[in-house]
């Protein structure tokens, strides 16, 4: 059995090597309009054309980060009988242009262009789709906003299209360790690379000089737009244009998951959302609840480009993971049809009530900024590694109310929301509320969270600060759940004023004060669903993902780091989140392995939410036309500023250098409210 499994697997490989080196093409020039050229690589499949074309276009690089993590579904889907078009963003990598915001590539013609591009290929039939993970995901929900008459279908995966609250300012507050942690750290690094792959680009280190001479890191614009401002309203992806069939993946622990049923409810035209109980990585590498999301996709386009019937027109709209059930379960619409509302009212001794607090009193709570350590961080890198633990250290450091132990399981659906009325002797205050399903034994699993600055309490667009000792009234809303709380247990509301490291805590001491009384209002409001709602016998059903290709293929590779982890200094009281990845990419192009390194510390001193800061770290190391290159990149942000530097070493001599600071003044908003 062992030798037929390794001729199976020599003959794979022997397949991906002619499909991916003698049957693909590495930069091939795509002209646009303006007189920029993007490079892309393009793999047919084996045999005689002509086939629809998938596009994938990402800022990742193709010569490296991109191509390394696209190689395995670039086979299946090549297995297919798709191209696969593998493109270079506008300042990336091999194409030209020059990139300075992160949403850059999302404000050119240039999807337009290259989806017409494809279709007038050779080996073009003329049907075009899209697919992606995160900004994969956000060029092909533009690209269909734009309407290109080849664009048949597109496969958007994890990827935000409104970016303001869910992604860039928290409820108002500074995305802290997954922005100016994760992702920015990370996108620093790797907007200084050079093409990689330069056999026929005499003119690589040209443009590499030029992608360096308008380098600028991309905390430093978005930060000057701290409310929901035109600079925010222009970059929202119009989702509501897009006509063609849309399929959406998400996962109820990934920073872009209220983006998934916010882009669900407005797309127009055939649509489908699957959501699994996942965080912000490829579904078939998930730690839970795998599935194979590269033949979920390929079934999906091959009904829409090739006309092959399949499940997708046959069953629900929408597939859902029905976290503490754990299990599969299927929905028309969202939320679910005959759902009912329910009210739970908050009463100063802790409770989760029916009837609404009659006498009146003040509760009092203090700002705890390291709240939240144990919440899940929805960090865009490294992946897979962010679920949230235990909610009962964070519990006993928030105010908490918890209703009865349910006679009969209770199923939350939607996005519930809360009223609070309260004051604070702050100039602001960012509250964070949790829902968590309380088990008798004491454990307390986090079922959705919602965040807002008080000062934001009317408006992103227009906030204003809070007179001190005055009474307010403000609605939050958690994020969509479908959540299963077991007969037995309870339902607990925490309430805290912050949510450590995902946000930045705002650097106040000082109290809230949640006044109770009939002249106040303190409320929950759930949508709960109907036993009959579940349509008996019908759930979704999905392949597990087939790794032992990828396995056998990565043997003898260096086991790639990836780690967070925790920790204390018991004598600064200093709290310290890590996060680092490495990854050894032996490209066939490259006499030596590339090598990448990216991390981050999110820390604070307990009980000073000044002391606030996030530091991200990267390298990278790699050889190229016989000269060897290191790049190095370190972001450090306060709440009161942001310091970066950037440096490329050729063979130990200084090749680019550069430093930014700039003051941040997230923080202030302006005057208090008359």
């Amino acid at each position: 059995m062992k030798i037929v499994k390794m001729i199976k697997f020599f003959f794979k490989k022997l397949e991906l090597a002619y499909l991916l080196f003698l049957r693909g093409k590495k930069n091939i020039k795509i002209p646009l309009a303006d007189g920029i050229n993007l490079y892309a690589d393009v793999f047919r499949p084996n045999g005689r054309g002509p086939w629809p074309a998938i596009i994938t276009a990402v800022p990742y690089h193709k010569d490296d980060v991109a191509g390394a993590e696209s190689i395995f579904e670039t086979y299946d889907y090549l297995k297919a009988k798709y191209v696969i078009v593998l493109i270079d963003l506008r300042g990336h990598g091999s194409s030209e242009g020059i990139t300075e915001e992160p949403l850059d590539c999302l404000k050119e013609d240039d999807l337009y262009e290259l989806v017409e591009w494809c279709a007038k290929q050779k080996w073009s039939n003329g049907k075009v789709g899209m697919k992606g993970e995160s900004y994969g995901g956000m060029t092909a929900l533009q690209a269909a906003t734009t309407n290109p008459p080849s664009l048949k279908a597109i496969f958007d995966f994890m990827a935000p299209a409104f970016f303001y609250k869910n992604l860039a300012f928290l409820g108002g507050s500074l995305n802290m360790i997954g922005m100016c942690g994760a992702w920015l750290g990370f996108m620093n690094l790797i907007t200084l690379f050079p093409p990689l792959y330069i056999k026929n680009r005499p003119d690589w280190k040209e443009l590499w000089n030029k992608h360096l001479d308008s380098y600028l890191p991309y905390l430093i614009k978005p930060s000057d737009h701290i409310t929901y401002d035109e600079y925010w309203k222009t970059l929202d992806i119009p989702v509501e244009k897009i006509t063609i069939p849309t399929l959406i993946m998400e996962g109820w622990w990934d920073f872009a998951r209220d983006d998934g049923f916010q882009i669900y409810q407005k797309v127009k035209g055939p649509k489908k959302l699957c959501i699994g109980p996942w965080v912000h990585i490829f579904p078939s590498l998930q730690p839970l609840e795998q599935i194979d999301e590269v033949e979920y996709g390929i079934s999906w386009f091959n009904y829409w480009l090739k006309g092959k019937e399949n499940q997708f027109l046959k069953e629900p709209a929408l597939s859902l993971y029905l976290m503490g059930a754990d299990e599969w379960t299927y929905a028309d619409e969202w939320p679910p049809k005959n759902t009912q509302e329910k009210v739970y009212y908050l009463e100063k001794d802790g409770k989760l009530t029916n009837k609404p607090e009659d006498i009146e009193a003040k509760v009092e709570y203090q700002h705890i900024p390291e709240v939240g350590i144990n919440s899940g961080y929805m960090i865009v890198y490294p992946l897979g590694l962010d679920y949230p633990k235990d909610q009962s250290q964070d519990d006993a450091k928030s105010l908490t109310f918890d209703s009865l132990a349910l006679n009969e399981p209770l199923q939350i659906v939607g996005a519930p929301q809360i009223n609070l009325t309260l004051s604070t002797d702050m100039p602001d205050a960012a509250i964070t509320a949790k829902l968590c399903d309380l088990a008798p034994n004491g454990s307390s699993t986090l079922i959705s969270t919602a965040s807002r600055r008080l000062s934001f309490r009317k408006s992103y667009s227009n906030p204003t600060l809070p007179e001190a000792g005055k009474i307010y009234e403000m609605e939050m809303e958690f994020f969509n759940t479908d959540y299963l709380i077991k007969s037995g247990n309870k339902l607990r509301l925490s309430i805290a004023l912050s949510d450590f490291p995902r946000i930045f805590p705002l650097p106040y001491t000082g109290k809230i004060t949640l006044h109770f009384g009939k002249d106040y209002l303190q409320k929950l409001s759930l949508k709960l669903i109907k036993p009959n709602n579940k349509k008996t016998g019908q759930k979704p059903e999905f392949n597990p993902p087939d790794l032992s290709f990828m396995e056998y293929l990565m043997k003898g590779q260096k086991e790639p780091i990836m780690e967070l982890k925790y920790s204390q200094n018991p004598e600064t009281n200093e709290i310290n989140v890590h996060g680092e990845t490495e990854y050894e990419f032996p490209l066939q192009y490259l006499k030596l392995p590339f090598i990448l390194n990216s991390s981050y510390d999110a820390s604070i001193i307990a009980g000073k939410p000044d002391t606030a800061k996030v530091e991200a770290n990267g390298f990278a190391n790699f050889e190229l036309e016989g000269n060897y290159y290191k790049i190095s990149t370190k972001q450090l942000v306060s709440q009161e500023k942001v310091e970066i530097w950037a440096k490329i070493l050729e063979n130990n001599n200084i090749y680019f250098e550069k430093d930014f600071e700039k003051q941040l003044n997230w923080v202030s908003l302006g005057t208090e409210e008359t």
